[in-house]
């Protein structure tokens, strides 16, 4: 079985990268706006199967001025979640089932949510 977590927290970090430019990073009188994240991936393996799944978050916390704009929707998260099957064939050859949701939410309340099904085969050589 393997874990893996990890997390962020500070101000005028992004969501894409860090410390990117962007209208997340600071409000209209650029005052920096603050983030935290966290992310945590888990894997057991069975035999010729992987399982794995995961789950992260990047949040946006609003600034004082940003609460005297009530009108307007600054995005509050961003999340996903991801979890799927490898079936290794060989030490070399693997094929990969997994499943992905991502979600964004504002904070007046909009979401927009995508859910995505993929396949592959991985070769090593």
């Amino acid at each position: 079985m393997h874990l893996g977590v990890a997390g962020h927290y500070g101000k005028g970090l992004g969501f894409s990268y860090a410390f990117e430019q962007g209208y997340a990073t600071n409000d209209d009188q650029t005052n920096l706006r603050t983030f935290d994240g966290y992310y945590a991936q888990s894997q057991v393996v069975l035999d010729k199967f992987d399982l794995f799944a995961g789950w992260g978050i990047a949040r946006l916390f609003l600034t004082p001025y940003d609460k005297t704009q009530p009108q307007v929707s600054y995005i509050k998260y961003q999340m996903g979640i991801n979890g799927g099957v490898v079936y290794n064939l060989s030490p070399n050859l693997h094929f990969d089932l997994e499943y992905f949701r991502a979600e964004a939410k504002w904070w007046l309340g909009e979401r927009q949510v995508l859910n995505s099904f993929a396949s592959g085969m991985t070769v090593s050589w």
